[in-house]
Parts: structure tokens; C-alpha cells; sequence
């Protein structure tokens, strides 16, 4: 055996500084089991009356902005507008085609711009639309009718709307009614 490596099973030897970067990972992985191994001894501050005055700065800004970016997101949820009915649905997308032709609302499709298409919700309606095997959304305006044709497919997003989502062809979706204009 080198000195300085550890055994590690079928993968031969793993040097031991290597195991101050796997030990961390793995540990989040076991669910935060802790590990021990042969690692270097690091100082370690047990109170803040230990740190230096360069590290308990450096603790205490971390800890402003923390407390600053909780209020941030606290102030955004409080802002974001409340669903007034929540609709599961399958969605598809549309744009080339019709770019720069008239909509049902009368104004210019922009393929790019964050609308959709509806048989059964009010022009000018702001939705909130969430894909829900990615998890992103975004915020939408009702400007068109549609889809026709399509058995079981509700919603007709733009091209920029079901990029901005992780659309791509056919898909669930969720859609939130947000308000009329």
C-alpha cells in the first residue's frame, strides 16, 4: 500500500486528500450521516469567542445575508398574485405558422411573447401556467382561441411561453387563473 492512499474496493487506491471532497458528498447522500476518515485535522472553532476578528466578520455578514434574502423572498411570495382556480390540463404549443397574423383578441401573434390560447377562458385572463414535470412556470395572458382538433388538449401555449416552461410538443400542465386584465 502508498502511503498516504486508502483502500476503496474494486477501485484500486484513492489518494488521502481525496477524501476531504468524497466524504462531504457522501454524507449528503446517506442523509447527512456522518463518516469518518483518515482526513487532516482542520481548526476547528467550537464558540465565536475562538474566531479571529476577520472570521467573525466574515460570520456575521453571512448571517446578514441570510436574514436579508429570507426577507426578500418573503417580500416576493407576498406580492405574487393568489390562484383563483386551478385548472390540470394537457397543453401544446404553436408559433411559427401564425407569427404576425391576427388573433382571436384581434392583436398580432408574437410567437415569442407570453400568451396562450383557450376555448373556454375570458380574453385578457392572467394565468399563471406551471409545468409540473419541471417545475418552472410563468405568467400569461389569454389573447387567442384554441386548439382545435386536438382531442383532450385544452391550452395552446406560444413558442415562448412553452420554452420558458420546458415544453417541448404535447404535455400536462397546470393552470392557474390569476385575474382578468
Amino acid at each position: 500500500m502508498r502511503k498516504g492512499s486508502t483502500p476503496l474496493g474494486s477501485l484500486g487506491m484513492v489518494p488521502a486528500g481525496t477524501w476531504s471532497l468524497i466524504l462531504p458528498l457522501a454524507a449528503y447522500l446517506a442523509g447527512n450521516v456522518v463518516v469518518s476518515a483518515p482526513v487532516a485535522a482542520a481548526p476547528k472553532a467550537s464558540s465565536k469567542a475562538s474566531l479571529t476578528s476577520s472570521q467573525r466578520e466574515a460570520l456575521q455578514r453571512r448571517q446578514k445575508w441570510l436574514r436579508s434574502s429570507e426577507r426578500l423572498k418573503t417580500a416576493a411570495k407576498a406580492t405574487e398574485p393568489k390562484a383563483k382556480k386551478v385548472i390540470h390540463t394537457r397543453a401544446t404549443w404553436y408559433g411559427p405558422g401564425f407569427h404576425g397574423r391576427r388573433t382571436a383578441s384581434g392583436e398580432r401573434f408574437n410567437r415569442h411573447a407570453m400568451t396562450l390560447a383557450s376555448r373556454h377562458l375570458p380574453m385578457g385572463t392572467r394565468v399563471r401556467v406551471v409545468n409540473p414535470k419541471t417545475g418552472r412556470s410563468a405568467i400569461a395572458r389569454v389573447n387567442d382561441r384554441g386548439p382545435f382538433g386536438l382531442r383532450g388538449v385544452t391550452v395552446d401555449l406560444s413558442q415562448g411561453l412553452a420554452r420558458k416552461i420546458g415544453l417541448g410538443g404535447t404535455g400536462p400542465v397546470k393552470i392557474e387563473v390569476l385575474a382578468k386584465r
